[in-house]
Formats: structure tokens, sequence, C-alpha cells
């Protein structure tokens, strides 16, 4: 066997160990990339669930919100602070329907994602929410969110308050306690 020969075998081998390494490469890559999917959607989820706690939380522990809404359900007129604070109260509303619409939207929470139809429910269920939505947030968001709340609106104007109240899961089965 001759150098040439013995040259060509050996980059024959070469060439086979190197495809075999491409193939292991290949396959190491594909399950860090399927890892790293599935740790950005667990921190997607975590960090809307977060998002999501903090608001509930933030809405429970006012001691201002209480009182405003008590005062908009007997129709006692709000003072200057207390229309301030439920405006900012409605922007935050807004804004947490909206970060959880982009990650619906980009798939970076898949089927984990809330029911968008309760948060829906909490905005448009508040006439005072809605004013601000049609004075302020119409404005500040893109035309696809825009898009999407005014078919929801359109959804929503169709259905019954009924329908809409148990489309958003917060109608419990009554029970014989009830009656």
């Amino acid at each position: 066997m001759s150098t040439l020969e013995v040259i060509q075998i050996l980059g024959a081998v070469g060439e086979f160990v190197g495809a075999i390494a491409v193939v292991v490469t290949l396959i190491f890559l594909s399950r860090q990339i399927r890892d790293s999917a599935r740790s950005a959607q667990a921190a997607a989820v975590e960090a809307g669930r977060t998002r999501r706690i903090s608001s509930f939380e933030a809405i429970r522990d006012s001691p201002y919100l209480p009182v405003i809404q008590a005062k908009l359900a007997n129709g006692t007129p709000l003072d200057d602070v207390e229309r301030i604070r439920l405006t900012n109260h409605h922007a935050s509303l807004w804004g947490l329907l909206y970060a959880e619409w982009i990650q619906r939207d980009i798939g970076t929470i898949g089927e984990y994602a809330p029911r968008p139809e309760v948060a829906l429910a909490q905005v448009m269920g508040s006439p005072t929410a809605m004013i601000w939505w049609n004075e302020a947030g119409r404005d500040l968001y893109p035309d696809r969110f825009v898009s999407y709340i005014d078919e929801k609106f359109e959804q929503l104007d169709r259905e019954a308050e009924s329908a809409r109240i148990e489309a958003a899961g917060f109608v419990r089965e009554r029970s014989s306690d009830d009656a």
C-alpha cells in the first residue's frame, strides 16, 4: 500500500468521523435549543404570574381604591386626587392586559397563558376603565392591540351580561344553601 493510498484511507476515515461529529453536535444543539425554549417559556409564565399577583395585591392592599369604588357605586363625585388615582389604576389594568396579550401573541407562554376573558371582563365591565381606554388607551397602544380590543368589544356587545360574566368564569354553581 502506497503512502497516497494510506492518506486517502485516513482522509475517508476523517470525513466519516467528521460527519458523525456533526450529527452528534446537531443533536446536542437541538436539545440545548429545546431546553432553552422551555426555560424561556417558564420564565415568561412566571413573569406574567408575578405581574398579575402584584397587580392583585396592589388592588387588594390599596387604602384608596375601596373608597373610590364605594364613591363610584354611590354616585358620589371623586375629588381631583381620587380621579388621578383611578386613572392610574386603569392605566395599570390596561397595561397588564396588554402585557398578557403580547405574551400570547408571540407565543412565549403558549398553553399556560391566562384566559383573556377574565382580564377583559374586568376592564370592559368598568365604565371608568372604558372611559380611560377611549380617552387615552386607544392612542397609547399599537393598532393591532386596539383592533383586538375592538373585536372583543363587538363580540361582548353581542352577548348578554350574564353570558359575559359566565364566560369570564365568575359564575359559581348554586348549592342548596344558596336558595
